[in-house]
């Protein structure tokens, strides 16, 4: 049976702020849309229940992935009055790896990390979203899925979000001129796009420019997970088009 293509179909996307992204009516869509791409993706690490459970037990929690300074790129198919999500990603500030979440084999943890190295100082004058605390130059690609439908995969969408919301937020950046400087040499900081993603779809990010910086081992319970696995963090310089 062949499998119906894309390229006849109308995609439309939207970037959505945290606020924007709360009050969406497609937000539990969105949810169920996440989940079974991520059990697609990982269905014998990440089973559902009762074996298992969902990556997201809540819409709210979508949000909280999100950030506050965060922004949400979804792409909706088109078909004459309905729009229906298809893909979602999501591009935040670049926090330092939170600890493992859940109990890991014989009750503790173990990680193994290497530290990147430090960076310049940095101006503290972004107002992105308001009152963002502090101007950065790392940001992280999260809440990367595609439905979990034939017509949607290997079609890059996942990509096409991830460009633009690295292209909304260089527009912003440059239209409040809040570009983040370093003191030192007194010259714009580059951006750097940063992912951390499991170990099986590290070659995937690789092809797309990412290079690994450091991974943790993860224990059971986190994302969900019913083994350890490795948690590779990867980062890129963002490519604005």
């Amino acid at each position: 049976m062949s499998v119906p293509t894309v390229p006849e179909l109308e995609i439309q996307s939207i970037i959505f702020t945290p606020s924007q992204l709360r009050n969406s009516s497609y937000l539990p869509e969105l949810m169920t849309l996440m989940n079974n791409a991520f059990g697609y993706a990982f269905r014998d690490l990440f089973p559902p229940p009762p074996r298992g459970r969902y990556r997201f037990s809540h819409p709210s929690q979508i949000v909280d992935a999100v950030g506050e300074y965060g922004r949400c790129c979804v792409l909706f198919m088109l078909d004459q009055d309905q729009k229906t999500p298809v893909a979602i990603t999501a591009l935040k500030p670049y926090k330092e790896d939170p600890s493992p979440r859940g109990p890991s084999p014989g009750g503790s943890q173990s990680n193994v990390a290497v530290e990147r190295p430090e960076k310049p100082e940095l101006e503290t004058q972004c107002s992105i979203q308001g009152n963002m605390e502090e101007a950065t130059t790392d940001w992280e690609i999260a809440c990367v899925a595609v439905k979990d439908d034939p017509r949607f995969r290997k079609k890059g969408l996942a990509i096409r979000c991830i460009e633009e919301l690295e292209r909304d937020l260089s527009q912003r950046l440059a239209k409040t001129g809040d570009y983040p400087n370093d003191k030192e040499n007194g010259v714009t900081a580059k951006l750097t796009s940063w992912i951390r993603c499991h170990e099986l779809i590290e070659p995937y990010w690789a092809k797309r420019g990412f290079q690994q910086v450091k991974e943790k081992m993860m224990p059971i319970g986190f994302w969900g997970n019913i083994r350890p696995f490795r948690l590779v963090f990867m980062r890129r310089p963002m490519i604005v088009l």
